[in-house]
């Protein structure tokens, strides 16, 4: 999914502040396909669990028994509009863990996704899988776009509802972010800043 804003394709120069608030703004929006530090993935996994029972039950959410049932479905969603709008249709190979049960239900990683056999062979974990391997592996605004798109595509409107709103109650934003300011915008806002701290600093040294 577009962030909707093309940072400039120009190395980053660590010492430009400029530079700075630009990487800023892309990490506090969740807007980098890499970050070193995946700050929201707590709050996703709670926000996830809080849906578990409605996915259990619900008939979309379809349980894989064999890797050949799985290698379908995904063909299936890699051939949709969804995914080509998400991943310029990004090719990806599904396989299970050597040992299942226990440890994560699911990974990916470099176009391959690994599912648990017991604990991660439903829909629901291959989709959030995808999310990652559509162009964000982290747990930011980027992915959970890329998530809601797939579970509205292939488990329904009522579960991209619910998880919506876990995403909601635990402040994790979704949607279009908001554009950073332009460079000329920035430095303007911060002179502003910097005149109202020498105001405030005047006004306590004559206090």
């Amino acid at each position: 999914m577009s962030d909707n804003y093309k940072y400039p394709r120009i190395p980053i120069d660590s010492s430009d502040p400029y530079h700075q608030y630009l990487e800023r703004h892309k990490k506090k929006h969740g807007m980098a396909r890499f970050t070193t530090r995946d700050t929201e993935s707590g709050k996703l996994y709670k926000a996830e669990w809080a849906i578990e029972s409605l996915l259990k039950k619900h008939p979309k959410n379809k349980q894989f028994d064999t890797i050949e049932e799985v290698e379908r479905y995904i063909k299936r969603i890699l051939n949709s509009n969804t995914w080509a709008k998400l991943s310029n249709r990004r090719k990806c190979f599904v396989g299970f863990k050597k040992k299942n049960g226990r440890g994560f239900a699911g990974r990916a990683f470099g176009g391959y996704i690994e599912l648990d056999r017991k604990n991660g062979n439903s829909l629901y974990v291959l989709l959030h899988e995808l999310a990652h391997e559509a162009g964000a592996m982290h747990h930011g605004r980027t992915f959970r776009n890329n998530l809601l798109a797939l579970v509205g595509a292939f488990l329904g409107s009522d579960i991209k509802r619910a998880l919506k709103k876990e995403f909601r109650k635990r402040n994790l934003r979704v949607g279009k972010p908001p554009k950073p300011l332009s460079r000329e915008s920035w430095e303007k806002r911060r002179e502003q800043a910097k005149q109202m701290r020498m105001a405030r600093y005047n006004q306590s040294g004559v206090n």
